[in-house]
């Protein structure tokens, strides 16, 4: 009894292997990646799959390793899926890194608003890029009693910028705050 026998009343087995081969154009297979050329070809029989390199171990370890590049760019380079990438490292025992969002400050960020930040995320963001403002101590009154409170006061109102904040003891901060309309600075 050969497979087609047994599985005569399952829909689908015999006009599978009925079906007429499609054939390719030239500029359509150039277009095609290699996965897709190794699906078309139909040389196999069913449920079987040959694993056709995309490159060699020394390029993927590279690409991954010592440029950085994760498995989705990787795909996007060779023209594959990430799937296919994930079976080459698999196959060629190169260690996979732990899934982790890389550089997710500023614009790299979904969420990033630009200008439109509200005031608690500009100061957020002088916090980021500055450090703490004790660690700074006071640019007015020159404290830096590490028991002490300091802020990041904005200088000019131009809050999205970081480098528009100085480093006050709370003190400093309220009295720059009241004569602020008078155009007071930080020396």
């Amino acid at each position: 009894m050969t497979h087609l026998e047994l599985f005569a009343g399952i829909g689908g087995i015999r006009e599978w292997y009925s079906m007429p081969v499609k054939t390719f154009t030239k500029e359509h297979r150039e277009r095609m990646s290699i996965a897709a050329k190794a699906r078309c070809a139909r040389s196999l029989p069913k449920g079987t799959f040959k694993w056709i390199p995309f490159c060699s171990k020394e390029t993927l370890e590279s690409d991954y390793v010592t440029s950085g590049m994760s498995q989705v760019e990787i795909a996007e380079k060779y023209g594959v899926s990430q799937k296919v990438v994930w079976l080459a490292m698999k196959k060629y025992d190169i260690p996979r890194r732990p899934r982790i969002k890389r550089n997710q400050y500023g614009p790299n960020n979904d969420s990033w608003v630009g200008d439109s930040a509200s005031y608690p995320t500009s100061h957020a963001r002088v916090k980021y890029v500055r450090g703490r403002a004790k660690d700074h101590g006071c640019c007015r009154c020159g404290l830096k009693d590490k028991s002490k409170w300091y802020d990041w006061a904005n200088l000019t109102g131009n809050y999205p910028d970081p480098f528009d904040y100085a480093p006050m003891c709370r003190k400093c901060h309220r009295a720059f705050d009241k004569s602020r309309r008078g155009g007071a600075a930080c020396q």
